[in-house]
Formats: structure tokens, sequence, C-alpha cells
């Protein structure tokens, strides 16, 4: 993905679930049902740095289950970007 990520270009991964503490028994059971993996944050970090992404930032929110895991090509953090890490508490992830 890296390679034909364009210039200014965001590679976005989104989730449901991923492995953390306080996960419902129903969806850890459905996990192990049907052979899943389910990282933790810092698996996705490392699974992105082992494909070559150096600027890998990982949003969750609390109270979710869901995570997005980001990688910009170029980052320029704009005001907006930085009212969007404020709120979500990701800015340096």
């Amino acid at each position: 993905m890296r390679r034909v990520l364009k210039t200014g270009g965001t590679f976005l991964l989104v989730a449901d679930i991923y492995e953390k503490p306080g996960l419902p028994r129903e969806v850890k059971d459905n996990i192990r049902k049907f052979h899943l993996f389910n990282p933790t944050r810092e698996q996705f970090k490392n699974l992105f740095r082992e494909a070559g992404f150096a600027e890998t930032r990982i949003h969750t929110k609390d109270g979710e289950d869901w995570i997005c895991v980001e990688e910009p090509n170029n980052r320029v953090r704009t005001e907006r970007r930085k009212r969007y890490e404020a709120e979500y508490h990701c800015a340096g992830l």
C-alpha cells in the first residue's frame, strides 16, 4: 500500500473492535469461534511499521470499541486536524 499511496494521500483502516480490556464476552467468543485476528493498538501500529509505514497514528475514543489506524503521506497538520486530535486524544500516537 505504501508504494501506491499518492503524495498527500492518507491510508485509513477502520475496525469495529480491537483487543482491549472490557470487550463483552459475546464479542470474545465470536473472535474465537471465527478464528479472527483482533490486534491491540500496539499490534496495529507494529503491523503498519512492518509494512513500511512510518507515521502511523491510532485513533480511538473512550467508551467506544472501534479503532482507526491512519497513515498519512506527507502529513500537514492544519488547525482542523489539531482540533480533531484534541477531541479524540490522538496527537502523537
